[in-house]
């Protein structure tokens, strides 16, 4: 129990304490302590290197809680045995950048959970398969006729835009399937989506992270993963989820996010190309038109050459 550690908790979000392992794996590279995760998604996903835990009141006595730390703090880690994880960035940004790569090629599903992925994914056949992530729970609604950016932190993508891309990406593609992943989506609004678009059926199996903004039916380990199996998805802008899908997990795909600033009566969207990058990227992406390219109604979507994303898993 005395070996050196550091011990990831629940403290935030599934991708941000994906994008966060960067940070532990630096400290294990640099000073040897140990990568312990006590996430109750790792009954589905599997992170090398590192070890299933339960945080314990050993750990929270002798413990010491790290947030973002700076370079020099971060170079003082080593002299401390038990490590608490509370941020996703922070470090020697060299040292954290360098390990980024390969410690997102760190994440797999257990085999059982890749089993009833693929199993669930061969109903898509010769279709192209379009991810649509909508992130209700904590994201801040707005009047409904217009979406802004700049009007809150995180403001919802009111669902009409959805529809709206997904017709556009029908139109153009034909044969095409959707995969839906959302969380609190409101269940006419679900169902509207699902009488109008050829939509895979839904994930939904229980509950999941019900005590807070991150609320879901679904599975969010086997979400995530079949996002990232999309070669295009209609993305929520600043939402981790749907960076890691686009952006981290899998091979590239191609991200649709809104207009900035629209209205309903003239919607739009563009692509987003940040394969590669960390989520700060992601969340400038859209407020500062950074890696974003408008699409106007007469501009075709880029092809993405193929129908689902299969054989990273």
């Amino acid at each position: 129990m005395w070996f050196k550690r550091i011990i990831s908790t629940q403290y935030t979000g599934l991708c941000n304490r994906l994008e966060g392992l960067a940070l532990c794996f630096a400290v294990q590279e640099l000073f040897g302590h140990a990568v312990c995760l006590d996430w109750p998604e790792t009954a589905w996903l599997q992170v090398e290197g590192a070890r299933r835990w339960k945080y314990n009141p050993l750990d929270k006595l002798f413990g010491t809680k790290i947030r973002d730390p700076d370079a020099e703090t971060f170079y003082q880690l080593g002299h401390r045995r038990i490590l608490i994880q509370r941020g996703t960035m922070g470090g020697d940004p060299a040292i954290v950048e360098r390990v980024y790569h390969d410690t997102m090629a760190r994440l797999h599903l257990r085999p059982e959970s890749r089993e009833r992925l693929l199993a669930y994914l061969a109903a898509v056949g010769n279709a192209l398969l379009v991810g649509v992530h909508i992130r209700r729970g904590d994201f801040q609604g707005g009047d409904g006729q217009t979406y802004d950016i700049h009007s809150a932190r995180h403001p919802q993508v009111p669902t009409w835009w959805y529809g709206y891309a997904m017709e556009r990406v029908q139109r153009q593609f034909g044969n095409v399937l959707f995969l839906l992943c959302h969380n609190n989506l409101d269940a006419e609004e679900e169902r509207a989506l699902r009488l109008r678009f050829p939509v895979l059926p839904s994930l939904a199996d229980g509950r999941y992270n019900s005590d807070g903004g991150h609320a879901s039916t679904s599975n969010p380990v086997l979400d995530l993963f079949a996002l990232a199996c999309c070669p295009i998805l209609i993305a929520t802008p600043m939402s981790t989820f749907s960076h890691c899908a686009a952006n981290v997990l899998g091979p590239p795909s191609l991200a649709l996010q809104p207009l900035p600033v629209m209205q309903r009566t003239q919607p739009g969207l563009g692509v987003t190309t940040l394969y590669g990058h960390r989520s700060p990227a992601w969340f400038t992406s859209l407020r500062e038109q950074t890696a974003f390219a408008p699409l106007p109604p007469d501009t075709a979507i880029p092809d993405p050459g193929c129908g689902v994303h299969c054989r990273w898993l």
